[in-house]
């Protein structure tokens, strides 16, 4: 589950900034990178 939403935001980067921007600000930047750290394990 955690995989599939840094997937969707990692798309969501290249594909749809804004989109990634207001995903950043509704989960918070720090979650956002404690879920990349998560998957990179």
């Amino acid at each position: 589950e955690c995989n599939k939403l840094v997937g969707l935001l990692a798309f969501a980067k290249n594909i749809e900034p804004s989109f990634y921007k207001s995903m950043v600000i509704k989960y918070g930047s720090d979650n956002i990178y404690k879920l990349q750290k998560q998957k990179d394990k």
